[in-house]
């Protein structure tokens, strides 16, 4: 049956994308289809029962307040010094200032938890530079798209929260378990830059080290988004506070942050609340549509529940994780199942 339910919602899937539909509107209208066919649950008393269950979470208001700091450091001026140092320690490796769009990102990405924030970020601070020095757009435009990528990798990542609330996994787990990969990731997109301009030498230019002076004095720049980095993630790692908790920090810093450059104003903060409002109801549609789940034919809560075969391939994905053996279960785990005490810890002081 798992199977059957997995081939049917991707041959769902790839007919209404083709079709032009929204993801949001796809992801729904397949949760009905296969609610419809698959289910033993009345579907109008469900559907608006699982939309509650999923966007009530308390977890969830961390979104928005990451959406929001990274709004703020993408008006701040924060960002565009930070690619400015960057770029002084990593443009005379081969790649020049490709290896800046990476860094940027990963640096970026762990302050904002947003990957399309890091890369509009990231480009809108880096493209005319690359235009103006002869670097060829199609690499510099690919580093970017890839540098974009670790806001869902590196803390604190706002897919990470949404795959929690879904799973009912430990938020500060999976930051942890992500640190490494990102790591990881960042390193292996620059090593691949080295080795494509070392073959096609025309890809970018030779780039000159600036004094060392110049780069100690500069690195001070950093200081900003170090202290940011350290309000989110390092309250977080430190017990201190929860990832909501510790959202709401990095919004204030990042504010007092971008007063002290003199950079708040009215216009400022309506762009950043409607940016944030937009963002943030897109998130919420998608993780509503996309919570529609399947409940399978027994008489077990619907609520967050999807196919059996899904849940069983999602918990062994998380132990490979967090490094846990394995461990086959006598039946499939629903979706809902899914170690439901593993997220009390950051519900037990609800506001």
């Amino acid at each position: 049956m798992g199977t059957t339910i997995l081939i049917v919602a991707a041959v769902l899937m790839t007919i209404f994308f083709m079709a032009g539909l929204h993801v949001a509107t796809a992801l729904g209208l397949i949760g009905v289809v296969l609610m419809e066919f698959f289910s033993d649950r009345p579907l109008l008393g469900m559907l608006g029962q699982i939309a509650w269950n999923v966007n009530s979470s308390f977890i969830l208001v961390a979104v928005p307040l990451f959406i929001m700091m990274g709004e703020i450091l993408v008006r701040s001026g924060i960002s565009e010094r930070m690619y400015r140092v960057l770029s002084y320690w990593l443009a005379p490796l081969p790649g020049g200032l490709l290896h800046s769009n990476i860094a940027a990102c990963a640096v970026f990405a762990a302050v904002s938890g947003s990957s399309a924030a890091t890369a509009a970020t990231i480009g809108s601070v880096s493209m005319p530079t690359f235009r103006q020095r002869g670097y060829s757009e199609h690499l510099a435009v690919g580093s970017l798209a890839a540098g974009g990528t670790l806001g869902i990798l590196i803390p604190p990542s706002i897919s990470f929260i949404i795959y929690g609330v879904l799973v009912e996994e430990s938020i500060g787990r999976l930051y942890m378990a992500g640190v490494i990969p990102g790591i990881l990731l960042s390193a292996l997109f620059m090593v691949i830059i080295a080795i494509m301009v070392k073959i096609w030498p025309a890809l970018a230019p030779s780039e000159h080290a600036p004094s060392w002076r110049v780069r100690l004095i500069g690195s001070l720049a950093m200081l900003p988004m170090i202290l940011l980095m350290f309000i989110v993630l390092g309250t977080i790692y430190l017990g201190i506070a929860t990832p909501t908790e510790a959202a709401a920090f990095g919004v204030v810093a990042a504010l007092l942050l971008a007063a002290i450059e003199r950079r708040v104003n009215l216009e400022m903060l309506k762009e950043i609340m409607l940016a944030t409002v937009r963002s943030s109801c897109m998130i919420a549609a998608l993780t509503g549509q996309a919570s529609h789940g399947v409940p399978g034919h027994t008489h077990e809560p619907a609520g967050l529940a999807d196919s059996h075969a899904l849940g069983q391939m999602l918990e062994h994905g998380r132990r490979l994780i967090v490094g846990q053996p394995a461990v086959l279960q006598r039946r499939p785990l629903a979706f809902g199942e899914i170690a439901p005490a593993r997220l009390a810890e950051e519900q037990a002081d609800p506001p």
